[in-house]
């Protein structure tokens, strides 16, 4: 990364992306029946929303 703008530029990317990761999963889910699977597919999606919450903060602090 040469510069702040790239690297937010990157981190919008991450965002979008972890985004679009934790929808599919959610599709997946609404998808499935067997518990186990349902149960495996929350652990993912509420990883992914760990993963969000720490791109925004990322993006929050180089946006200063």
């Amino acid at each position: 990364m040469n510069s702040r703008e790239e690297l937010i530029e990157s981190f919008k990317r991450i965002l979008w992306l972890e985004k679009e990761m934790k929808d599919n999963y959610s599709s997946y889910r609404n998808a499935m029946q067997d518990e186990i699977l349902l149960s495996v597919i929350s652990e993912i999606e509420a990883d992914e929303a760990r993963h969000i919450n720490m791109a925004e903060g990322i993006l929050s602090i180089l946006k200063r």
